[in-house]
């Protein structure tokens, strides 16, 4: 009997995962009594303790976890006397415990109502060519005054026009944004900025959102015009919303509420990158046009970025975009990783339903 302590981990993850299969069936369910309970209870117990640590979690979770993986291994090395037998039961068992700790820590939210159903918006029809291109001149217009709002030099913008308390206020329009469509924002989330420059641009990815550490990352190798928008993106993930479409929906609603320019034109940039893709596919003309229009500043400010991300070159872009592709496949992201361009679906739906959010 005593061996069975080799395989506690595997029919617990086991369990864990058919729970996580038979809550796609109750969406409602997940909403109320997780995301609205268990994970309010959770985020409460730690923002309110490791959450206020002078570094970012990440730094002690990681390690943690290769502990807990060692002494995993070891203990089934031990008990089967084997290591051919040992080492893929501990690895199994370590497994299990950590797919069962991810999806109670935050991982269920998978399995809530989507937000098209409880903001009442519709995407089932797809999105008009001609409402993309008028929503793509309109945006750039905007966007345009907004950068020029800021300051009127033709110099890229630096660190110095962000506040000092970005992280709280973009916490606090994220906030109430999600409060004035009646979703829970419990516990005080926090967005750390991780160190060295590079840890997450090499692998792809501006910010992350490590339900281990409980809290989300932004690589501190970002450009400044950047990081409102990434940072609102993370909070986003923080307040339980998975889809990456969803939380890019959410911080461009967020930073558009913010009375702070710079905010404003952080979430205006991305936004327009993704109406402009559309565009180019639709009419290459138009995209070139509205380019041409766009103020100095801005397209210095374009350039700026572009430089900046070239210092840090994707490591195995390949592999990585298959790997989180399945992910979020598998965790019933049906979009997969084209899910991040679904903003601008999202975007025009709201608008239909509640008015311009810019």
């Amino acid at each position: 009997m005593r061996h069975i302590r080799l395989v506690y981990g595997l029919i617990v993850g086991v369990v864990t995962i058919a729970l996580v299969r038979l809550s796609a069936h109750v969406p409602s369910l997940i909403e109320s009594v997780y995301y609205r309970g268990i994970y309010a209870v959770i985020r409460y117990l730690n923002d309110y303790t490791l959450g206020f640590l002078p570094f970012p979690i990440v730094y002690l979770a990681f390690p943690l976890i290769v502990v807990f993986i060692v002494r995993c291994l070891r203990r089934s090395i031990r008990l089967t006397r084997s290591l051919w037998l040992g080492i893929p039961l501990g690895m199994g068992n370590a497994v299990g415990w950590l797919i069962a700790f991810f999806y109670f820590i935050w991982g269920f939210n998978y399995q809530r109502l989507p937000i098209t159903q409880s903001l009442e918006i519709d995407v089932s029809a797809g999105v008009d060519s001609t409402a993309i291109v008028e929503e793509f001149m309109r945006v750039t217009h905007l966007y345009a005054s907004t950068r020029l709002s800021i300051d009127t030099s033709t110099t890229a913008l630096t660190r110095d026009v962000l506040p000092d308390t970005l992280e709280s206020h973009i916490r606090h329009n994220m906030a109430k944004t999600l409060q004035a469509h009646g979703y829970a924002t419990a516990g005080h989330p926090r967005i750390r900025v991780l160190r060295p420059q590079g840890t997450l641009l090499r692998i792809g990815t501006a910010g992350v959102y490590m339900p281990f550490a409980i809290e989300g990352q932004i690589d501190e190798g970002l450009h400044p015009i950047q990081y409102p928008y990434v940072m609102a993106h993370e909070f986003g993930h923080s307040y339980g919303f998975t889809d990456e479409g969803v939380c890019n929906f959410l911080a461009l609603l967020a930073c558009m509420r913010s009375d702070l320019p710079v905010v404003r034109y952080s979430a205006l940039r991305s936004y327009w990158i993704y109406l402009a893709r559309d565009v180019r596919r639709l009419d290459e003309d138009i995209y070139r046009s509205a380019y041409q229009r766009l103020p100095r500043s801005v397209i210095v400010d374009y350039a700026a970025v572009r430089e900046q991300m070239d210092l840090f070159p994707d490591i195995l872009p390949d592999l990585r975009d298959l790997m989180y592709d399945t992910y979020l496949k598998t965790n019933g992201v049906t979009a997969g990783l084209s899910s991040y361009g679904q903003v601008v679906g999202l975007a025009l739906a709201y608008q239909a339903a509640y008015g311009e959010l810019l």
